[in-house]
């Protein structure tokens, strides 16, 4: 489900002058003051706008399964990643472990393929040893 279309982006002051800062190639910008949906919904925008990959970074992993329904909201689920952090300690390991490779590969895949998204993920899961991207691709097979 896709609420924000092509003509439909906001046309607020302080969106104007945010897209304006992103197109003068400013490499940092804060925004602060927003609650946890307009942290989602403008995510949202900026991805549809800029048409390129969006890393929505949280501090817990609580925070990043909530941005990430939120995000599900206003963004189409093949556009949609969390990436989740591992897990050193579980009572069945092999188990919970088999679910975390499969989303932490499938957003690895996504990027290695340069399709634009929109990944959730801790800062936790961000600090994790990964695949280098040469011995992915070594393993990427793409299936029409």
């Amino acid at each position: 489900m896709q609420i924000i279309g092509d003509k439909n982006f906001p046309t607020d002051n302080s969106f104007k002058l945010l897209f304006d800062v992103i197109e003068r190639g400013e490499k940092r910008i804060h925004a602060s003051g927003l609650q946890p949906a307009a942290k989602s919904f403008l995510a949202s925008v900026l991805f549809q706008r800029l048409e390129k990959t969006v890393l929505f970074i949280t501090a817990t992993e609580k925070e990043a399964r909530a941005a990430y329904q939120d995000l599900a909201f206003f963004i189409d689920e093949d556009q949609l990643f969390l990436y989740p952090p591992w897990y050193a300690c579980s009572t069945d390991i092999f188990a919970f472990q088999k679910e975390v490779t499969l989303s932490r590969m499938e957003v690895l895949c996504r990027l290695f393929q340069q399709r634009p998204c929109v990944i959730v993920a801790p800062i936790n899961a961000l600090l994790q040893k990964t695949v280098p991207r040469d011995v992915l691709a070594g393993y990427v097979e793409t299936v029409a």
